[in-house]
């Protein structure tokens, strides 16, 4: 929901940011998330009260010190709600409360199941080492010490008498997940193991939260998540939570390598009212691969991340972006910056559900008087912008980002994440 220019807004948070807070943000989530977003996020940090960690103003007040348009501020907002920094809650009487989240420790961030890997994807190899030796340390206790230390109730005696300690207190909770929306079914993931390898105990919500990132961003079954855990077991049959991403990939690439050369010859027409029902019941992979008769490539597959990501947008609105954009593409994916140019402009008009997105561009055909299909034919703002910009450069980054994509050694990342 997009905040208007004199709403009201409450900013509120459950601590305070460390120096180590703020080098994480610094140099982990900027480059993920962007300096506006940055800015936004210091900015709100910095204008609550130092004792109560709350604070009232005007949304006008933090635009002037952010030196926003209100376009920028709402852009901002959505990337930290979507990366886990800010929830946001709205009452029409009351207006906003804007709740702010102590970002992740250095080494939740780099051996989550998804932002690791983003991490590692968009800085590259070298530049990805640099950062996570930045947060090293290298003070582990010798084998050859007895840990001595004395235990709370060694020390102190209680007395137990009646403390009222309701309410809310100064925590350093570390809540910053992004959150993913998934119909994952465990029950149907539990019920085929043999309880010598899963107990159902050991589904934690840590465990979920990786299976269902995971099977959203590779596209992969209960079933075939089941071979991910399995494969992820170390020799003592304890889970490795650092595996379980190399699994995912492993059995997406084994399943690409399967299906291609039966499914280039079978190609599923999505034609009529098949759209919508389509773009509801499939995730973006499914689609990919319905339209181009191939498993969707993994540089295509980083694209669907970073849009529900980054841009926090729904799988049925991507999948109507990925229709609308290889159908005025004549099939061809193009970047991620080319899906960003959109996703902003639906983001300013409001567009939140699959039939606003059809309708939007059903009344751009009708303003335009031609089908955006058409050779010749008239199209958006956005598009004749981003054309202009993108011409000459568009081929090229095209190969660049998929060689980019292509040649990470995802086993030098995750050999990288086991020496921290």
């Amino acid at each position: 929901m997009n905040v208007k220019i004199l709403e009201d807004i409450k900013i509120q948070s459950g601590g305070n940011l460390s120096s180590d807070d703020i080098s994480v943000l610094t140099l982990l989530y900027q480059p993920l998330i962007g300096s506006n977003a940055y800015v936004l996020y210091m900015t709100l940090f910095n204008l609550l009260s130092r004792e109560k960690l709350t604070k009232k103003c005007l949304l006008k007040n933090v635009l002037a010190v952010c030196n926003f348009t209100i376009v920028e501020f709402n852009e901002s907002k959505d990337t930290l709600e979507a990366i886990g920094l800010l929830n946001s809650y709205y009452n029409n009487q009351k207006g906003y409360i804007m709740d702010l989240n102590i970002p992740l420790t250095a080494n939740e961030f780099i051996l989550d199941g998804s932002l690791g890997i983003y991490l590692y994807s968009e800085v590259g190899e070298d530049d990805f080492k640099n950062l996570t030796k930045h947060f090293k340390i290298s003070n582990s206790i010798p084998s050859d010490f007895e840990n001595v230390t004395k235990t709370f109730d060694e020390v102190f005696t209680t007395s137990v008498s009646n403390i009222p300690l309701k309410g809310n207190y100064l925590s350093k909770e570390k809540n910053a997940f992004i959150k993913f929306t998934n119909d994952f079914d465990f029950d149907l993931f539990c019920n085929d193991f043999s309880k010598t390898f899963f107990d159902r105990k050991e589904l934690s919500d840590k465990l979920k939260d990786t299976l269902v990132k995971l099977a959203f961003t590779y596209n992969l079954t209960e079933a075939e998540m089941q071979d991910v855990y399995l494969g992820s077991l170390n020799n003592k049959g304890i889970l490795d939570y650092k595996t379980l991403p190399k699994e995912a990939r492993k059995v997406y690439q084994y399943k690409f390598k399967q299906d291609a050369p039966k499914l280039s010859d079978k190609k599923t027409e999505i034609v009529g009212n098949d759209i919508k029902s389509h773009m509801k019941t499939m995730s973006p992979g499914q689609l990919l691969q319905e339209l181009s008769g191939m498993p969707a490539a993994q540089v295509d597959l980083e694209i669907v991340y970073k849009l529900m990501s980054v841009n926090k947008m729904s799988t049925e609105l991507i999948n109507v972006m990925i229709y609308y954009v290889l159908k005025v593409n004549n099939k061809k994916m193009p970047t991620y910056p080319y899906f960003e140019k959109i996703a902003n402009e639906w983001g300013r008009v409001g567009i939140k559900s699959l039939e606003e997105a059809f309708d939007y561009l059903n009344k751009e055909k009708k303003t335009n008087k031609k089908s955006y299909t058409k050779k010749g034919s008239k199209k958006p703002e956005w598009y004749k912008e981003y054309k202009l910009e993108r011409e000459e450069k568009d081929k090229i980054i095209k190969l660049d980002d998929e060689e980019k994509y292509k040649d990470v050694d995802y086993k030098k990342a995750y050999d990288t994440f086991k020496k921290l």
